[in-house]
């Protein structure tokens, strides 16, 4: 079984309520579990890419995928100390650091990659499209849809204090995938 199916199952499952009680660490029930542990045995390498403005669900989402994908995230540059601390001087190099993480997971043949950024545009998402297929990965996209989501309880939601306004811009640049590099599943 594949991970984009094993995903689509995930998300069928979550939209039928069957995953409310999921806790992290534990043990996801489903059969499908199992099947997603098998890309550890090089059944399929995957990168996921999740796209989405902040507070759209991308992170809680991850958090509920059963198995140990390779989480990559800007964010992970400004977490010190159990605490999120944002500089957007530093957000050039918080991109580096993620690209190269993925890079990284890939020369290693990580079997599931997850690129937890908002990746917006065409342009946020072409190295890792080009890293992906430089290195033999099917691509997965996880699509949050800003248009269909109120910006308002996203900044409250939002674990980064991204106030509405600024999600405003966000969701204006917000460009979908086209699909021709890899499959698309809408939340």
């Amino acid at each position: 079984m594949k991970l984009k199916d094993i995903l689509d199952t995930v998300l069928e499952d979550i939209e039928k309520g069957w995953m409310k009680q999921f806790t992290p660490g534990q043990v996801y029930s489903n059969p499908y579990h199992t099947a997603f542990n098998q890309l550890n045995e090089g059944v399929t390498k995957t990168v996921v890419i999740m796209v989405g403005i902040p507070g759209s669900g991308k992170s809680t989402f991850i958090k509920k995928l059963p198995g140990a994908p390779v989480i990559c995230s800007a964010d992970h540059y400004f977490e010190q100390g159990g605490e999120y601390k944002f500089d957007a001087t530093k957000l050039g190099t918080a991109h580096t650091q993620c690209r190269n993480k993925a890079a990284l997971a890939m020369h290693q043949n990580a079997p599931a990659i997850v690129i937890d950024n908002t990746n917006l545009t065409d342009k946020e998402r072409e190295p890792y499209e080009t890293l992906a297929q430089q290195n033999g990965y099917k691509i997965l996209y996880v699509v949050f849809e800003p248009n269909k989501q109120d910006v308002k309880k996203l900044a409250r939601r939002n674990l980064h204090g991204v106030d509405a306004a600024k999600l405003e811009v966000m969701a204006k640049r917000f460009r979908p995938p086209s699909g021709e590099l890899g499959k698309i599943i809408y939340k």
